[in-house]
């Protein structure tokens, strides 16, 4: 069979339906998998990724309509749905009369919905798609024996909605081909790393995650790891073929479960030392997993940066998000972290339903004890809202609650997130301020600064990232100002004069940034008006 994968537009700008332009490109590993898995068995896969080439549906149609196909997969969630339905509907009209399927997180947790709202699309492909997704394809001209494809949602010669039993999880992740690596080339020109997924699922229960409950929905173990040896191998594959020196682990959670997760991330690092790679790579774990002993092991043989799912310091917050975690675990991991050298991206979430302004001070504090003692641990959005996913607890708990309702929008509304209000008004008022804050203040130039290395010479590249480094450590002085000084407002004022105070606060704050970030961006101008290939590694304010 003939078989063409697609990830859509990534859309941001909703009057025109323009592609978000990847600031962080990444492989669609996911689809690499299903490609591998289908070409190991006969089929012929064409993959065609819009998000990483920046384009919109009206430049993407025309190369993916072209393809000859018997079955289109689309990987779609969370604002690429739109561009999606918009392209399987211009193939029907163009006249395609194969078989077009969904999958991914959000088609999992909704497939009845979007076959009913969508007659164009025939399946829903749910959970882990490789042996689901190889099924359809070998039974794809007997419809009447789909009703034995496990995790399939489809429609029947009827009309009718029917949903397939789950199948269980893929216990021997090594049994699986690597991923093809169909998009790594152009990927290769806009950054300088290769990504590897060394395990599946996490073990935590997170209530805002969709991981748990996409996992939950098939028997089988949540997190499953692949053995060093597979790891490795991809390693050393990917540094021979592309000459790749730098890798990231963008698995749920790399040390997976307990004693098992922490020995299987071992032994990962003693294979690669033991095979003498010197390459630098970066892993995502839970703060509890941070470990002196392992974790000294890990840098040793090339673990550079960690993102950790801190969240909050506020120990009401991590019990609310269901952290198996409290606040001193969060300071003990940061301070090990540190202690070892170890570059953290932290994930840090200011706002959420239940937030009272002594916690916004108390998560103030956190966080200036998370960056403190230099550069080890940024944070990267001090503003950050709990963001709420369809098929999460926290989603179930507060449509219960009735405190969920739908933002105003021209995209479908499965691009959208619901939005809620922070019971407390006065920190709902202050967290409007502060999304306002982010809107008036001038928009700083993005680059790819790991890739612009390669393209500049070191003393330019490094005037530049020094520049960057400096206004963003000046933002994220005014950010702390504006959300300190917002506090005292609302805890001493009447509602109404506090709010008048903090817009004040907040308009003066941006104006004495202004001047900084126009320096900053003139001189990345500057940089790149040099070069016209350089424009590629950078997204304007």
């Amino acid at each position: 069979m003939k078989i063409l994968l697609i990830n859509p537009p990534l859309l941001i700008d909703e009057s025109r339906y323009l592609p978000r332009r990847p600031s962080y490109p990444f492989e669609h590993l996911g689809l690499g998998y299903l490609a591998s898995f289908l070409r190991m068995h006969g089929h012929e896969v064409t993959v065609k990724d819009a998000y990483l080439d920046g384009l919109d549906a009206d430049q993407f149609f025309p190369l993916i309509s072209s393809v000859p196909a018997d079955l289109i997969g689309f990987s779609a969630t969370h604002g690429f749905m739109t561009s999606a339905v918009s392209l399987v509907q211009r193939l029907r009209k163009s006249g395609f009369d194969g078989h077009i399927t969904f999958g991914g997180y959000l088609p999992t947790f909704l497939p009845e919905d979007l076959l009913r709202d969508f007659p164009e699309i025939d399946s829903i492909v749910r959970g882990e798609g490789e042996f689901t997704l190889l099924e359809l394809v070998e039974k794809l001209d007997k419809p009447s024996s789909w009703d034995t494809i496990g995790n399939l949602t489809y429609r029947d010669r009827d009309g009718n909605i029917k949903s397939n039993p789950p199948r269980p999880l893929i216990e021997d992740l090594d049994a699986l081909p690597f991923p093809a690596r169909d998009t790594l080339p152009q990927l290769m020109t806009m950054q300088d790393y290769g990504s590897i997924c060394s395990s599946r699922g996490c073990y935590g229960k997170c209530t805002f995650c969709s991981i748990h409950s996409f996992y939950g929905k098939s028997p089988g173990s949540h997190w499953r790891g692949r053995s060093a040896k597979s790891v490795v191998d991809e390693m050393e594959k990917l540094a021979a073929e592309w000459k790749i020196e730098k890798f990231a682990f963008p698995d749920d959670n790399f040390l997976g479960t307990g004693r098992k997760g922490n020995a299987r991330a071992m032994d990962v690092a003693k294979e690669i030392l033991r095979r003498g790679i010197t390459a630098r790579y970066s892993i995502l774990c839970r703060a509890s997993d941070v470990d002196n002993a392992l974790f000294a092991f890990l840098k040793a043989s090339g673990m550079g940066t960690v993102f950790v799912g801190f969240e909050s310091g506020v120990d009401r917050a991590l019990q609310t998000f269901g952290k198996m975690s409290d606040s001193t675990t969060n300071r003990e991991a940061a301070k090990k972290l540190k202690g070892l050298g170890i570059k953290c991206y932290p994930g840090f979430i200011m706002f959420d339903p239940y937030t009272t302004l002594d916690e916004v001070e108390e998560n103030l504090e956190f966080a200036s004890l998370l960056e403190a003692d230099g550069d080890l641990i940024e944070i990267d959005d001090l503003f950050n809202s709990l963001q709420i996913f369809v098929g999460t607890p926290i989603h179930d708990r507060l449509s219960r609650e009735g405190r969920l309702f739908p933002t105003p929008t021209s995209l479908l509304p499965y691009d959208v997130l619901p939005t809620y209000h922070v019971a407390d008004e006065r920190v709902e008022r202050l967290r409007e301020q502060a999304r306002d804050f982010r809107k008036i203040i001038p928009r700083v130039h993005y680059i790819n600064y790991e890739r612009l290395a390669r393209e500049l010479p070191e003393e330019d590249f490094t005037e530049l990232q020094k520049q960057f480094r400096s206004l963003t450590h000046l933002i994220s002085i005014h950010e702390e100002k504006f959300l300190s000084e917002g506090v005292r407002h609302f805890k001493t004022q009447t509602l109404g004069a506090a709010e008048k105070s903090v817009i004040t606060l907040k308009e003066n704050l941006a104006s004495e940034l202004e001047p900084a970030i126009k320096s900053y961006d003139d001189k990345v101008e500057e940089f790149l008006s040099r070069d016209e290939k350089l424009d590629r590694y950078i997204i304007r304010g």
